[in-house]
Protein backbone atom coordinates (compact mmCIF):
# COMPACT_ATOMS: atom_id res chain seq x y z
CA UNK A 1 0.00 0.00 0.00
CA UNK A 2 2.80 2.40 0.87
CA UNK A 3 4.50 1.67 -2.49
CA UNK A 4 1.34 2.54 -4.40
CA UNK A 5 0.98 5.78 -2.46
CA UNK A 6 4.61 6.64 -3.22
CA UNK A 7 4.04 5.95 -6.92
CA UNK A 8 0.96 8.16 -6.95
CA UNK A 9 2.89 10.96 -5.24
CA UNK A 10 5.67 10.62 -7.81
CA UNK A 11 3.20 10.80 -10.70
CA UNK A 12 1.45 13.82 -9.17
CA UNK A 13 4.78 15.61 -8.77
CA UNK A 14 5.68 14.85 -12.41
CA UNK A 15 2.34 16.17 -13.66
CA UNK A 16 2.74 19.28 -11.50
CA UNK A 17 6.14 19.99 -13.07
CA UNK A 18 4.76 19.52 -16.59
CA UNK A 19 1.82 21.83 -15.84
CA UNK A 20 4.16 24.51 -14.51
CA UNK A 21 6.30 24.19 -17.65
CA UNK A 22 3.25 24.59 -19.89
CA UNK A 23 2.09 27.64 -17.90
CA UNK A 24 5.52 29.24 -18.36
CA UNK A 25 5.39 28.66 -22.13
CA UNK A 26 1.87 30.05 -22.34
CA UNK A 27 2.88 33.10 -20.33
CA UNK A 28 5.82 33.65 -22.69
CA UNK A 29 3.54 33.26 -25.66
CA UNK A 30 1.29 35.97 -24.24
CA UNK A 31 4.19 38.36 -24.30
CA UNK A 32 5.53 37.25 -27.66
CA UNK A 33 3.26 35.31 -30.00
CA UNK A 34 6.32 33.90 -31.73
CA UNK A 35 7.36 32.09 -28.54
CA UNK A 36 5.06 29.19 -29.47
CA UNK A 37 5.37 27.92 -32.98
CA UNK A 38 1.93 26.35 -33.03
CA UNK A 39 1.52 26.66 -36.79
CA UNK A 40 3.99 24.50 -38.68
CA UNK A 41 5.06 25.92 -41.99
CA UNK A 42 3.08 24.57 -44.94
CA UNK A 43 6.28 23.66 -46.74
CA UNK A 44 7.37 21.59 -43.71
CA UNK A 45 4.03 19.81 -43.70
CA UNK A 46 4.33 19.11 -47.39
CA UNK A 47 7.84 17.69 -47.06
CA UNK A 48 6.82 15.54 -44.10
CA UNK A 49 3.82 14.27 -46.03
CA UNK A 50 5.98 13.45 -49.04
CA UNK A 51 8.45 11.58 -46.88
CA UNK A 52 5.64 9.67 -45.21
CA UNK A 53 4.21 8.49 -48.49
CA UNK A 54 4.98 4.88 -49.27
CA UNK A 55 6.13 3.55 -52.60
CA UNK A 56 2.67 2.12 -53.19
CA UNK A 57 1.07 5.52 -52.57
CA UNK A 58 3.44 7.21 -55.00
CA UNK A 59 2.79 4.62 -57.67
CA UNK A 60 -0.94 4.84 -57.13
CA UNK A 61 -0.97 8.62 -57.43
CA UNK A 62 1.22 8.50 -60.54
CA UNK A 63 -1.03 5.91 -62.12
CA UNK A 64 -4.15 7.91 -61.32
CA UNK A 65 -2.62 11.06 -62.80
CA UNK A 66 -1.66 9.25 -65.99
CA UNK A 67 -5.16 7.81 -66.37
CA UNK A 68 -6.68 11.28 -65.98
CA UNK A 69 -4.23 12.74 -68.49
CA UNK A 70 -5.11 9.91 -70.84
CA UNK A 71 -8.73 11.01 -70.74
CA UNK A 72 -7.65 14.54 -71.60
CA UNK A 73 -5.71 13.27 -74.60
CA UNK A 74 -8.77 11.29 -75.70
CA UNK A 75 -10.77 14.51 -75.79
CA UNK A 76 -7.89 16.13 -77.67
CA UNK A 77 -7.92 13.32 -80.24
CA UNK A 78 -11.69 13.56 -80.73
CA UNK A 79 -11.43 17.32 -81.24
CA UNK A 80 -8.48 17.02 -83.62
CA UNK A 81 -10.32 14.39 -85.68
CA UNK A 82 -13.33 16.71 -85.92
CA UNK A 83 -15.54 14.19 -84.18
CA UNK A 84 -16.69 17.06 -82.00
CA UNK A 85 -16.49 20.75 -82.94
CA UNK A 86 -13.48 22.64 -81.69
CA UNK A 87 -15.42 24.88 -79.33
CA UNK A 88 -17.27 21.87 -77.90
CA UNK A 89 -14.00 20.00 -77.41
CA UNK A 90 -12.46 22.96 -75.60
CA UNK A 91 -15.52 23.29 -73.36
CA UNK A 92 -15.43 19.54 -72.57
CA UNK A 93 -11.73 19.83 -71.75
CA UNK A 94 -12.41 22.66 -69.31
CA UNK A 95 -15.22 20.70 -67.69
CA UNK A 96 -12.97 17.66 -67.50
CA UNK A 97 -10.13 19.51 -65.81
CA UNK A 98 -12.09 21.62 -63.30
CA UNK A 99 -13.30 18.85 -60.92
CA UNK A 100 -9.75 17.81 -60.07
CA UNK A 101 -9.16 21.22 -58.51
CA UNK A 102 -12.21 20.68 -56.31
CA UNK A 103 -10.95 17.23 -55.33
CA UNK A 104 -7.61 18.82 -54.47
CA UNK A 105 -9.40 21.19 -52.12
CA UNK A 106 -11.19 18.31 -50.41
CA UNK A 107 -7.94 16.38 -50.05
CA UNK A 108 -6.34 19.45 -48.51
CA UNK A 109 -9.18 19.70 -45.99
CA UNK A 110 -8.46 16.10 -44.93
CA UNK A 111 -4.79 16.97 -44.45
CA UNK A 112 -3.57 14.85 -47.37
CA UNK A 113 -1.22 17.38 -48.92
CA UNK A 114 0.36 14.92 -51.33
CA UNK A 115 -3.03 13.88 -52.69
CA UNK A 116 -4.12 17.51 -52.96
CA UNK A 117 -0.94 18.45 -54.79
CA UNK A 118 -1.29 15.71 -57.40
CA UNK A 119 -4.95 16.60 -58.06
CA UNK A 120 -4.07 20.27 -58.50
CA UNK A 121 -1.06 19.40 -60.64
CA UNK A 122 -3.37 17.35 -62.86
CA UNK A 123 -5.60 20.38 -63.34
CA UNK A 124 -2.59 22.50 -64.31
CA UNK A 125 -1.28 19.86 -66.73
CA UNK A 126 -4.69 19.77 -68.40
CA UNK A 127 -5.60 23.46 -68.23
CA UNK A 128 -2.51 25.28 -69.52
CA UNK A 129 -1.91 23.08 -72.60
CA UNK A 130 -5.64 23.23 -73.30
CA UNK A 131 -5.55 27.03 -73.44
CA UNK A 132 -2.51 26.89 -75.72
CA UNK A 133 -4.27 24.50 -78.12
CA UNK A 134 -7.54 26.42 -78.05
CA UNK A 135 -5.72 29.66 -78.89
CA UNK A 136 -3.00 28.58 -81.31
CA UNK A 137 -4.29 25.44 -83.02
CA UNK A 138 -8.07 25.65 -83.02
CA UNK A 139 -8.47 29.45 -82.90
CA UNK A 140 -11.38 29.20 -80.49
CA UNK A 141 -10.00 31.85 -78.14
CA UNK A 142 -8.58 35.28 -78.95
CA UNK A 143 -5.71 36.75 -76.88
CA UNK A 144 -7.98 38.54 -74.41
CA UNK A 145 -10.15 35.45 -73.84
CA UNK A 146 -7.19 33.12 -73.43
CA UNK A 147 -5.51 35.55 -71.01
CA UNK A 148 -8.72 35.73 -68.96
CA UNK A 149 -9.00 31.92 -68.92
CA UNK A 150 -5.38 31.58 -67.82
CA UNK A 151 -5.99 34.19 -65.13
CA UNK A 152 -9.04 32.31 -63.82
CA UNK A 153 -7.18 28.99 -63.74
CA UNK A 154 -4.18 30.53 -62.02
CA UNK A 155 -6.28 32.45 -59.51
CA UNK A 156 -8.19 29.32 -58.51
CA UNK A 157 -4.98 27.38 -58.06
CA UNK A 158 -3.41 30.21 -56.03
CA UNK A 159 -6.44 30.34 -53.72
CA UNK A 160 -6.20 26.58 -53.19
CA UNK A 161 -2.45 26.76 -52.61
CA UNK A 162 -2.89 29.56 -50.08
CA UNK A 163 -5.75 27.99 -48.11
CA UNK A 164 -4.23 24.48 -48.05
CA UNK A 165 -0.59 25.46 -47.69
CA UNK A 166 0.57 23.95 -51.01
CA UNK A 167 3.67 25.93 -51.86
CA UNK A 168 4.70 23.49 -54.56
CA UNK A 169 1.39 24.05 -56.35
CA UNK A 170 1.96 27.81 -56.26
CA UNK A 171 5.32 27.33 -57.96
CA UNK A 172 3.82 25.06 -60.63
CA UNK A 173 0.92 27.33 -61.56
CA UNK A 174 2.99 30.53 -61.51
CA UNK A 175 5.52 28.88 -63.81
CA UNK A 176 2.74 27.60 -66.07
CA UNK A 177 1.00 30.96 -66.23
CA UNK A 178 4.16 32.93 -66.95
CA UNK A 179 5.42 30.52 -69.60
CA UNK A 180 1.97 30.52 -71.21
CA UNK A 181 1.93 34.31 -71.23
CA UNK A 182 5.34 34.54 -72.89
CA UNK A 183 4.70 31.82 -75.48
CA UNK A 184 1.24 33.06 -76.43
CA UNK A 185 2.48 36.67 -76.64
CA UNK A 186 5.15 35.67 -79.13
CA UNK A 187 2.99 33.26 -81.09
CA UNK A 188 -0.05 35.55 -81.33
CA UNK A 189 2.03 38.73 -81.71
CA UNK A 190 -0.23 40.30 -79.09
CA UNK A 191 1.38 41.39 -75.82
CA UNK A 192 -1.04 43.64 -73.97
CA UNK A 193 -3.44 41.09 -72.47
CA UNK A 194 -0.72 38.58 -71.60
CA UNK A 195 1.42 41.28 -70.01
CA UNK A 196 -1.49 42.25 -67.77
CA UNK A 197 -1.74 38.54 -66.89
CA UNK A 198 1.97 38.46 -65.97
CA UNK A 199 1.53 41.54 -63.79
CA UNK A 200 -1.41 39.86 -62.07
CA UNK A 201 0.65 36.75 -61.41
CA UNK A 202 3.45 38.92 -60.04
CA UNK A 203 1.15 40.77 -57.64
CA UNK A 204 -0.49 37.50 -56.57
CA UNK A 205 2.88 35.96 -55.73
CA UNK A 206 3.76 39.18 -53.90
CA UNK A 207 0.80 38.76 -51.58
CA UNK A 208 1.45 35.04 -51.19
CA UNK A 209 4.84 36.08 -49.89
CA UNK A 210 3.22 38.55 -47.50
CA UNK A 211 0.61 36.13 -46.16
CA UNK A 212 2.24 32.70 -46.49
CA UNK A 213 5.92 33.50 -46.24
CA UNK A 214 6.69 32.17 -49.74
CA UNK A 215 9.15 34.94 -50.40
CA UNK A 216 11.12 33.45 -53.30
CA UNK A 217 8.05 33.01 -55.46
CA UNK A 218 7.65 36.73 -56.17
CA UNK A 219 11.13 37.35 -57.62
CA UNK A 220 10.86 35.45 -60.94
CA UNK A 221 7.27 36.61 -61.41
CA UNK A 222 8.30 40.24 -60.97
CA UNK A 223 11.25 39.81 -63.35
CA UNK A 224 9.01 38.35 -66.08
CA UNK A 225 6.42 41.11 -65.60
CA UNK A 226 9.08 43.82 -65.84
CA UNK A 227 10.56 42.33 -69.01
CA UNK A 228 7.16 41.99 -70.67
CA UNK A 229 6.26 45.61 -69.87
CA UNK A 230 9.59 46.66 -71.35
CA UNK A 231 8.82 44.72 -74.53
CA UNK A 232 5.35 46.27 -74.78
CA UNK A 233 6.86 49.74 -74.42
CA UNK A 234 9.50 49.08 -77.06
CA UNK A 235 6.93 47.74 -79.52
CA UNK A 236 4.73 50.78 -78.96
CA UNK A 237 7.64 53.13 -79.66
CA UNK A 238 8.25 51.55 -83.06
CA UNK A 239 4.66 51.58 -84.23
CA UNK A 240 2.65 49.44 -81.85
CA UNK A 241 -0.35 50.40 -79.77
CA UNK A 242 0.61 53.33 -77.56
CA UNK A 243 -2.73 53.22 -75.76
CA UNK A 244 -2.29 49.56 -74.84
CA UNK A 245 1.25 50.20 -73.62
CA UNK A 246 0.14 53.10 -71.43
CA UNK A 247 -2.61 50.92 -70.00
CA UNK A 248 -0.12 48.20 -69.12
CA UNK A 249 2.26 50.72 -67.53
CA UNK A 250 -0.55 52.24 -65.46
CA UNK A 251 -1.67 48.78 -64.29
CA UNK A 252 1.86 47.90 -63.19
CA UNK A 253 2.34 51.18 -61.32
CA UNK A 254 -1.01 50.92 -59.55
CA UNK A 255 -0.73 47.20 -58.75
CA UNK A 256 2.79 47.09 -57.34
CA UNK A 257 3.10 50.52 -55.72
CA UNK A 258 -0.44 50.20 -54.39
CA UNK A 259 0.42 46.85 -52.81
CA UNK A 260 3.56 48.30 -51.24
CA UNK A 261 1.55 51.23 -49.86
CA UNK A 262 -1.11 48.95 -48.36
CA UNK A 263 1.49 46.82 -46.61
CA UNK A 264 3.63 49.68 -45.28
CA UNK A 265 0.93 52.27 -44.51
CA UNK A 266 -2.28 50.36 -43.78
CA UNK A 267 -0.81 47.19 -42.25
CA UNK A 268 2.12 49.12 -40.78
CA UNK A 269 5.01 46.83 -41.77
CA UNK A 270 8.54 47.94 -42.58
CA UNK A 271 9.68 48.06 -46.17
CA UNK A 272 11.66 45.01 -47.32
CA UNK A 273 14.43 44.65 -49.93
CA UNK A 274 12.08 43.22 -52.57
CA UNK A 275 9.86 46.30 -52.36
CA UNK A 276 12.84 48.58 -52.86
CA UNK A 277 14.21 46.59 -55.80
CA UNK A 278 10.84 46.14 -57.48
CA UNK A 279 9.96 49.80 -56.95
CA UNK A 280 13.09 50.68 -58.92
CA UNK A 281 12.11 48.19 -61.60
CA UNK A 282 8.50 49.41 -61.80
CA UNK A 283 9.49 53.07 -61.94
CA UNK A 284 12.07 52.31 -64.63
CA UNK A 285 10.00 50.16 -66.99
CA UNK A 286 6.53 51.62 -66.29
CA UNK A 287 6.97 55.25 -65.30
CA UNK A 288 10.14 55.81 -67.29
CA UNK A 289 8.70 53.82 -70.16
CA UNK A 290 5.59 55.97 -70.20
CA UNK A 291 7.68 59.15 -70.40
CA UNK A 292 9.81 57.73 -73.21
CA UNK A 293 6.72 56.57 -75.09
CA UNK A 294 5.02 59.95 -74.83
CA UNK A 295 8.20 61.66 -76.01
CA UNK A 296 8.44 59.33 -78.99
CA UNK A 297 4.89 60.14 -80.08
CA UNK A 298 5.46 63.90 -79.81
CA UNK A 299 2.64 64.28 -77.32
CA UNK A 300 2.64 66.77 -74.47
CA UNK A 301 4.46 65.45 -71.41
CA UNK A 302 3.33 68.25 -69.09
CA UNK A 303 0.35 66.25 -67.75
CA UNK A 304 2.72 63.44 -66.81
CA UNK A 305 4.97 65.98 -65.11
CA UNK A 306 2.08 67.42 -63.13
CA UNK A 307 1.05 63.91 -62.06
CA UNK A 308 4.65 63.25 -61.02
CA UNK A 309 4.73 66.43 -58.92
CA UNK A 310 1.47 65.42 -57.24
CA UNK A 311 2.94 62.01 -56.44
CA UNK A 312 6.03 63.75 -55.05
CA UNK A 313 3.90 65.93 -52.80
CA UNK A 314 1.94 62.88 -51.65
CA UNK A 315 5.20 61.05 -50.89
CA UNK A 316 6.51 63.91 -48.75
CA UNK A 317 3.21 64.23 -46.89
CA UNK A 318 3.09 60.49 -46.22
CA UNK A 319 6.71 60.40 -45.06
CA UNK A 320 6.63 63.41 -42.74
CA UNK A 321 3.01 63.35 -41.56
CA UNK A 322 2.35 59.64 -41.15
CA UNK A 323 5.37 57.38 -41.43
CA UNK A 324 7.64 59.40 -39.14
CA UNK A 325 5.12 59.24 -36.31
CA UNK A 326 5.35 55.45 -36.32
CA UNK A 327 9.16 55.53 -36.07
CA UNK A 328 9.54 53.35 -39.16
CA UNK A 329 12.89 54.59 -40.35
CA UNK A 330 13.08 52.35 -43.41
CA UNK A 331 9.61 53.37 -44.54
CA UNK A 332 10.47 57.05 -44.01
CA UNK A 333 13.48 56.85 -46.31
CA UNK A 334 11.56 54.77 -48.82
CA UNK A 335 8.79 57.33 -49.24
CA UNK A 336 11.10 60.35 -49.18
CA UNK A 337 13.26 58.81 -51.90
CA UNK A 338 10.17 58.02 -53.97
CA UNK A 339 9.03 61.61 -53.52
CA UNK A 340 12.49 62.85 -54.50
CA UNK A 341 12.43 60.82 -57.70
CA UNK A 342 8.95 61.99 -58.65
CA UNK A 343 9.91 65.57 -57.80
CA UNK A 344 13.04 65.60 -59.96
CA UNK A 345 11.23 64.01 -62.90
CA UNK A 346 8.14 66.21 -62.49
CA UNK A 347 10.16 69.43 -62.52
CA UNK A 348 12.06 68.30 -65.60
CA UNK A 349 8.86 67.47 -67.49
CA UNK A 350 6.90 70.58 -66.55
CA UNK A 351 9.52 73.33 -66.37
CA UNK A 352 12.06 72.51 -69.08
CA UNK A 353 15.83 72.82 -68.83
CA UNK A 354 16.33 76.48 -67.91
CA UNK A 355 13.38 76.98 -65.59
CA UNK A 356 13.92 73.49 -64.24
CA UNK A 357 17.53 74.28 -63.34
CA UNK A 358 16.43 77.41 -61.49
CA UNK A 359 13.71 75.42 -59.69
CA UNK A 360 16.18 72.71 -58.71
CA UNK A 361 18.54 75.37 -57.39
CA UNK A 362 15.89 77.09 -55.26
CA UNK A 363 14.49 73.81 -53.90
CA UNK A 364 17.96 72.43 -53.19
CA UNK A 365 19.17 75.54 -51.38
CA UNK A 366 15.93 75.77 -49.39
CA UNK A 367 16.16 72.11 -48.38
CA UNK A 368 19.76 72.67 -47.25
CA UNK A 369 18.71 75.59 -45.04
CA UNK A 370 15.89 73.56 -43.50
CA UNK A 371 18.18 70.58 -43.03
CA UNK A 372 20.72 72.69 -41.17
CA UNK A 373 18.06 74.35 -39.02
CA UNK A 374 16.26 71.14 -38.04
CA UNK A 375 19.28 68.78 -38.12
CA UNK A 376 17.66 66.55 -40.74
CA UNK A 377 20.07 64.38 -42.68
CA UNK A 378 17.22 63.30 -44.95
CA UNK A 379 16.64 66.88 -46.07
CA UNK A 380 20.36 67.27 -46.62
CA UNK A 381 20.29 64.24 -48.93
CA UNK A 382 17.32 65.71 -50.78
CA UNK A 383 19.15 69.01 -51.14
CA UNK A 384 22.19 67.24 -52.55
CA UNK A 385 20.17 65.49 -55.24
CA UNK A 386 18.29 68.65 -56.23
CA UNK A 387 21.43 70.75 -56.62
CA UNK A 388 23.12 67.99 -58.60
CA UNK A 389 20.10 68.01 -60.88
CA UNK A 390 20.50 71.79 -61.16
CA UNK A 391 24.15 71.44 -62.12
CA UNK A 392 23.34 68.95 -64.87
CA UNK A 393 20.21 70.72 -66.15
CA UNK A 394 21.93 74.11 -66.33
CA UNK A 395 24.90 72.79 -68.29
CA UNK A 396 27.30 73.96 -65.59
CA UNK A 397 29.16 70.67 -65.36
CA UNK A 398 29.58 70.43 -69.13
CA UNK A 399 30.77 74.03 -69.40
CA UNK A 400 33.25 73.56 -66.55
CA UNK A 401 34.66 70.40 -68.13
CA UNK A 402 35.07 72.12 -71.52
CA UNK A 403 36.82 75.07 -69.89
CA UNK A 404 39.22 72.73 -68.07
CA UNK A 405 40.09 70.73 -71.18
CA UNK A 406 39.62 72.80 -74.36
CA UNK A 407 40.58 76.28 -75.61
CA UNK A 408 37.93 79.02 -76.03
CA UNK A 409 37.91 78.34 -79.77
CA UNK A 410 36.15 75.03 -79.00
CA UNK A 411 32.95 76.97 -78.33
CA UNK A 412 32.70 77.62 -74.60
CA UNK A 413 32.34 81.18 -73.34
CA UNK A 414 31.52 83.20 -70.29
CA UNK A 415 29.24 81.47 -67.74
CA UNK A 416 25.56 82.32 -68.16
CA UNK A 417 23.24 83.39 -65.36
CA UNK A 418 21.52 80.02 -64.85
CA UNK A 419 24.77 78.05 -64.34
CA UNK A 420 25.93 80.71 -61.89
CA UNK A 421 22.71 80.27 -59.90
CA UNK A 422 23.26 76.50 -59.91
CA UNK A 423 26.83 77.04 -58.69
CA UNK A 424 25.58 79.26 -55.89
CA UNK A 425 23.00 76.63 -54.90
CA UNK A 426 25.54 73.83 -54.69
CA UNK A 427 27.82 76.14 -52.70
CA UNK A 428 25.01 76.66 -50.18
CA UNK A 429 24.60 72.90 -49.79
CA UNK A 430 28.35 72.46 -49.27
CA UNK A 431 28.49 75.33 -46.76
CA UNK A 432 25.57 74.03 -44.66
CA UNK A 433 26.46 70.49 -43.59
CA UNK A 434 24.33 68.56 -41.12
CA UNK A 435 25.72 66.87 -38.03
CA UNK A 436 25.50 63.21 -38.96
CA UNK A 437 24.36 60.35 -36.70
CA UNK A 438 27.28 58.18 -37.71
CA UNK A 439 26.15 55.20 -35.63
CA UNK A 440 23.08 54.82 -37.83
CA UNK A 441 24.24 55.81 -41.29
CA UNK A 442 27.92 54.95 -41.18
CA UNK A 443 29.88 55.63 -44.35
CA UNK A 444 26.69 56.00 -46.40
CA UNK A 445 26.12 59.42 -44.82
CA UNK A 446 29.31 60.68 -46.47
CA UNK A 447 28.78 59.39 -50.01
CA UNK A 448 26.18 61.97 -51.15
CA UNK A 449 28.13 64.81 -49.62
CA UNK A 450 31.36 63.56 -51.19
CA UNK A 451 29.70 63.64 -54.61
CA UNK A 452 28.35 67.15 -53.98
CA UNK A 453 31.69 68.49 -52.75
CA UNK A 454 33.57 66.99 -55.70
CA UNK A 455 31.02 68.38 -58.16
CA UNK A 456 31.12 71.80 -56.52
CA UNK A 457 34.94 71.93 -56.62
CA UNK A 458 35.07 70.89 -60.27
CA UNK A 459 32.29 73.28 -61.30
CA UNK A 460 33.90 76.17 -59.41
CA UNK A 461 37.34 75.39 -60.86
CA UNK A 462 35.98 75.21 -64.41
CA UNK A 463 34.07 78.45 -63.97
CA UNK A 464 37.16 80.16 -62.57
CA UNK A 465 39.24 78.93 -65.53
CA UNK A 466 36.65 80.26 -67.98
CA UNK A 467 36.55 83.65 -66.30
CA UNK A 468 40.34 83.83 -65.98
CA UNK A 469 41.01 83.00 -69.62
CA UNK A 470 38.29 85.30 -70.93
CA UNK A 471 39.72 88.19 -68.88
CA UNK A 472 43.02 87.90 -70.75
CA UNK A 473 43.74 90.18 -73.71
CA UNK A 474 42.41 88.92 -77.02
CA UNK A 475 45.89 87.94 -78.21
CA UNK A 476 46.64 85.89 -75.07
CA UNK A 477 43.43 83.83 -75.05
CA UNK A 478 44.67 81.52 -77.77
CA UNK A 479 48.02 80.97 -76.02
CA UNK A 480 47.92 77.31 -74.95
CA UNK A 481 50.84 77.73 -72.54
CA UNK A 482 49.14 80.55 -70.63
CA UNK A 483 45.82 78.67 -70.53
CA UNK A 484 47.57 75.55 -69.20
CA UNK A 485 49.26 77.56 -66.45
CA UNK A 486 45.95 79.16 -65.44
CA UNK A 487 44.34 75.73 -65.20
CA UNK A 488 47.21 74.47 -63.06
CA UNK A 489 46.88 77.46 -60.74
CA UNK A 490 43.12 76.93 -60.38
CA UNK A 491 43.61 73.23 -59.58
CA UNK A 492 46.18 74.16 -56.94
CA UNK A 493 43.71 76.62 -55.40
CA UNK A 494 41.03 73.89 -55.42
CA UNK A 495 43.49 71.59 -53.62
CA UNK A 496 44.15 74.22 -50.95
CA UNK A 497 40.42 74.83 -50.57
CA UNK A 498 39.78 71.12 -50.02
CA UNK A 499 42.67 70.80 -47.56
CA UNK A 500 41.52 73.88 -45.63
CA UNK A 501 37.96 72.56 -45.43
CA UNK A 502 39.25 69.22 -44.17
CA UNK A 503 40.53 70.95 -41.01
CA UNK A 504 36.91 71.03 -39.82
CA UNK A 505 34.98 67.91 -38.92
CA UNK A 506 32.16 68.93 -41.24
CA UNK A 507 34.59 69.06 -44.16
CA UNK A 508 36.13 65.62 -43.92
CA UNK A 509 34.76 64.64 -47.35
CA UNK A 510 36.75 67.51 -48.85
CA UNK A 511 39.85 66.02 -47.26
CA UNK A 512 39.28 62.80 -49.18
CA UNK A 513 39.66 64.82 -52.40
CA UNK A 514 43.02 66.42 -51.58
CA UNK A 515 45.29 63.62 -52.75
CA UNK A 516 43.20 62.83 -55.86
CA UNK A 517 43.47 66.52 -56.75
CA UNK A 518 47.24 66.42 -56.24
CA UNK A 519 47.48 63.39 -58.54
CA UNK A 520 45.19 65.03 -61.13
CA UNK A 521 47.23 68.23 -61.09
CA UNK A 522 50.47 66.29 -61.47
CA UNK A 523 49.11 64.41 -64.47
CA UNK A 524 47.91 67.69 -65.93
CA UNK A 525 51.38 69.28 -65.51
CA UNK A 526 53.05 66.25 -67.06
CA UNK A 527 50.75 65.80 -70.06
CA UNK A 528 49.57 69.39 -70.72
CA UNK A 529 51.96 71.96 -69.29
CA UNK A 530 55.18 70.32 -70.48
CA UNK A 531 54.05 69.72 -74.11
CA UNK A 532 52.38 73.15 -74.43
CA UNK A 533 54.41 75.33 -72.08
CA UNK A 534 57.33 77.69 -72.41
CA UNK A 535 60.09 78.14 -69.83
CA UNK A 536 58.36 81.07 -68.10
CA UNK A 537 54.99 79.31 -67.95
CA UNK A 538 56.60 76.07 -66.81
CA UNK A 539 58.34 77.99 -64.02
CA UNK A 540 54.99 79.22 -62.76
CA UNK A 541 53.25 75.83 -63.15
CA UNK A 542 56.00 73.87 -61.40
CA UNK A 543 56.27 76.43 -58.61
CA UNK A 544 52.54 76.31 -57.98
CA UNK A 545 52.45 72.52 -58.02
CA UNK A 546 55.45 72.31 -55.72
CA UNK A 547 53.77 74.61 -53.21
CA UNK A 548 50.69 72.38 -53.33
CA UNK A 549 52.78 69.27 -52.66
CA UNK A 550 54.38 70.93 -49.63
CA UNK A 551 51.51 72.86 -48.09
CA UNK A 552 48.40 70.74 -48.73
CA UNK A 553 49.48 67.70 -46.67
CA UNK A 554 50.52 70.02 -43.84
CA UNK A 555 47.08 71.58 -43.81
CA UNK A 556 45.65 68.05 -43.61
CA UNK A 557 47.90 67.14 -40.67
CA UNK A 558 46.85 70.26 -38.75
CA UNK A 559 43.36 68.81 -38.61
CA UNK A 560 44.34 65.77 -36.53
CA UNK A 561 45.02 67.43 -33.14
CA UNK A 562 41.93 69.64 -32.90
CA UNK A 563 39.80 66.79 -34.19
CA UNK A 564 41.08 64.44 -31.52
CA UNK A 565 40.56 67.05 -28.83
CA UNK A 566 37.00 67.66 -29.99
CA UNK A 567 36.29 63.93 -30.02
CA UNK A 568 37.18 63.67 -26.34
CA UNK A 569 35.23 66.74 -25.24
CA UNK A 570 31.70 66.22 -23.88
CA UNK A 571 30.37 69.32 -25.62
CA UNK A 572 31.47 67.95 -29.01
CA UNK A 573 29.52 64.75 -28.49
CA UNK A 574 26.33 66.49 -27.47
CA UNK A 575 25.27 67.79 -30.90
CA UNK A 576 25.60 64.36 -32.49
CA UNK A 577 23.67 62.68 -29.69
CA UNK A 578 21.03 65.36 -29.80
CA UNK A 579 20.21 64.61 -33.42
CA UNK A 580 20.88 60.88 -33.46
CA UNK A 581 17.18 60.18 -33.27
CA UNK A 582 16.37 62.25 -36.35
CA UNK A 583 16.08 60.62 -39.76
Amino acid sequence: MENRVAQLESQVAYLTDRLASLEERLAGAGRDPRALDLEPQPSVLAVADLQAGSIQQWLGLAGRTLVILGGAYLLRALTGAHVVPAHVGVALGLLYGAPWLLLASRAGMRGSHLDAFTHALTTALIGYPLVWEATLRFGVLDPVQSAMLLAALTAGAFVLASTRGLQGLAWVVSFGALVSAIVLSIAMDSWTAYTVLAIGVGVATLWLGYTQGWTMLRWPAAAVANCMVLVVTGRAMVGGSARGALLVQLVMLAAYLGSFAIRTLVIGREVIPFEVVQSIGVLTVAFGGAIALIHSTGANVVPVGIASLLLAAAGYVIAFAFVERRRHVKNFFFYTLLALLFGVVGIALTAGATTGALTYSVVGAGAAVLARRHHRLTLSLQASVYVLAAVFASGLLTAATLAMALPPSAGWGAPAAVPIVALAAIAVVVALPVVRPVERWGVFASIPRLVVVATALWAAAGTAVAVGILLLPESARADAAVAATIRTGILVLATFAAASSARRESGREAGWLVYPLIVLTGCKVLFADFPQGRPETLFAALALYGVALIAAPRLMRQRAVPSAERAGAPEAVAPASSVAHRD
